[in-house]
């Protein structure tokens, strides 16, 4: 809730400069004085020796300066100290990141091809890891790279994206920019998109600690669209790390909060994510307006790829890139269209 700190009547804040006395809050007080109780009573007092217009006009004045701040205040305006939108129970970063919202798109329509990619983070097939007979992340980002090249894939979200797998993808392919920290990122064409804005939103990963998933807006550079493009990886029950249906269930409910605020600003949204999950995802992300790239909202195992203000073609869950070692999840890829 805000609060007044300053005096919205002084000739200083007086919102519409009507060049009268200010009602000032002391010395009597603003009530004290429009009731005409003290003998220097301000203009608008009924007891002024002004005629009864000018009254009339002094109240009015009044109203509507009351009427302007209390407006500004609900509408999160300059003057307001709770962002627009915020929800302090949602989870997200300040209560809420306040995106606000966004012109019309231009016209015509862009077609690219997004994906889901969890690409073995390098600690699981370094010596201490639980794969240790794959190749290292170095040597599994070739393959990768070549699998979302033959695909012609232009956005991906990249879960367990670790930081030598992120060095050699950069080398590897240079024409694409990184938007994103540690083990998750979103990767993207920049010969066909132009990044505007990136931020970030935690979810709580094993036993409850926040990490960090990444928000990028991109701007398609031959059609002027934008679009939000989100990659989450939630986490996952495991032998060292068990119990985490709870930490998933709240991640859910962030990330839902999340697509609410993004599809406000009427930008098409683009989800992308290893959610550890078979069950309910699909019905959690239906329930925010948000549809799967899968036909029929078949579950793709455990990655997904969702959307609103998008059209999903040409799903594929390329599994080469499990039977070839470069990783152990499917390569999701589908053409979007906004």
């Amino acid at each position: 809730m805000a609060f007044i700190s300053a005096n919205p009547f002084s000739t200083d804040n007086n919102l519409l400069n009507t060049g009268t006395a200010p009602l000032p809050f002391s010395g009597g007080g603003a009530l004290d004085r429009l009731g005409g109780g003290l003998p220097l009573a301000c203009p608008c007092s009924m007891n002024s020796s002004l005629g009864l217009q000018a009254q009339m006009q002094q109240m009015l004045q009044l109203e509507m300066q009351m009427f302007l701040m209390l407006a500004n205040l609900m509408l999160g305006g300059p003057n307001s100290t709770s962002p627009r939108g915020a929800s302090p129970a949602n989870g997200l970063s300040g209560g809420g990141l306040g995106f606000g919202t966004t012109p019309p798109q231009p016209g015509g329509k862009s077609s690219f091809n997004v994906s889901s990619f969890n690409v073995l983070g390098s600690s699981h097939t370094n010596a201490s890891g639980n794969k240790p007979g794959m190749n290292s992340g170095v040597d599994r980002m070739r393959g990768a790279v070549a699998a979302m090249k033959s695909h012609n894939v232009d956005i991906a979200g990249m879960q367990e994206f670790q930081g030598d797998q992120q060095a050699a993808f950069k080398r590897l392919a240079p024409n694409f920019g990184v938007v994103g920290e540690k083990d998750n990122a979103i990767v993207y064409n920049k010969e066909k998109f132009r990044l505007v804005e990136k931020r970030s939103f935690s979810i709580p990963y094993f036993e409850g600690h926040k990490r960090e998933m990444p928000i990028a807006k991109l701007e398609d550079k031959a059609t002027g669209k934008q679009m939000w493009v989100v990659n989450i990886h939630n986490p996952a029950d495991t032998k060292d790390h068990p119990h985490n249906a709870a930490n998933r269930a709240k991640a859910i409910r962030i990330e839902q909060d999340l697509m609410r605020q993004l599809q406000a600003t009427g930008l098409p949204v683009i989800f992308t994510g290893d959610f550890n999950d078979r069950k309910s995802v699909d019905g959690s992300m239906d329930r925010v307006g948000m549809d799967s790239a899968a036909p029929n909202k078949a579950r793709s195992e455990i990655d997904y790829i969702f959307g609103s203000g998008v059209h999903f073609s040409n799903y594929t869950a390329d599994h080469r890139t499990q039977s070839a070692g470069t990783s152990d999840h499917p390569l999701i890829v589908s053409t979007a269209t906004i």
